[in-house]
């Protein structure tokens, strides 16, 4: 009878992670108890999908609150736009940290819901980093978007550490300073200036850059320029 019984518990623990499964893969509880009629003979209500996937919540904490021991050499931030359903669907942002190590190891920091990329949403995420074990001493260099909020939190927590524009970022930002008929050609050249070898030949490819496409298109050289 224990034997039964453990088996029916492990059996029983096997399937409430699978239906949260579904639902954090985007299912909503409504088909994932027509799905799991499918599956096991049995429907789950949408309130038993939502109280399985409040049994997620410790390990997830868990994740959240882990100790970072290994020394982070550079860092990256961004904010992710995500579409939340609620009562509503509303779009906030998801603020993100992944960090590398001097051996290159990349590993996934954590992540806050911040609504907007607000200083008050950087400054908390940074924060909990460091409550963490991040060490400023360890970070070499900071890759950022142009968010205010972020610059104004990194200026506050982390102001002797070396900050970066995000290349891919920034070349978003050309080409949406670019006239459509030319968005095939003007970001690919600019890009050329960001992955020059040393600094005098990035001054030189942007200097032919620059004298090129003053005329066609002023806004993305005023870009770089910037």
């Amino acid at each position: 009878l224990p034997s039964f019984f453990g088996k029916w518990q492990r059996t029983q623990k096997k399937v409430i992670q699978i239906v949260a499964e579904m639902f954090l893969r985007g299912v909503s509880t409504r088909k994932v108890g027509k799905l799991s009629k499918a599956i096991w003979g049995k429907g789950f209500s949408p309130a038993a999908v939502s109280a399985f996937n409040g049994q997620l919540k410790e390990d997830f904490l868990q994740w959240m609150n882990r100790p970072i021991t290994t020394p982070i050499r550079y860092l990256y931030l961004d904010g992710i736009a995500l579409k939340l359903r609620r009562k509503w669907i509303s779009k906030e942002m998801l603020l993100c940290a992944i960090g590398i190590t001097a051996e290159g190891k990349k590993e996934f920091l954590g992540f806050v819901l911040g609504g907007t990329e607000s200083s008050a949403s950087w400054d908390f995420l940074l924060r909990h980093l460091l409550q963490r074990g991040m060490r400023p001493e360890d970070l070499a260099l900071i890759t950022i978007d142009g968010s205010k909020g972020l610059k104004s939190a990194l200026a506050t927590l982390l102001p002797d550490v070396a900050i970066q524009r995000c290349i891919v970022h920034k070349l978003w930002n050309i080409t949406g300073c670019t006239p459509w008929s030319l968005r095939s050609v003007v970001p690919a050249e600019a890009k050329r200036i960001f992955y020059a070898p040393n600094e005098q030949e990035a001054r030189t490819i942007f200097q032919a850059f620059k004298q090129r496409w003053t005329v066609e298109a002023p806004k993305a050289v005023e870009c770089i320029e910037k």
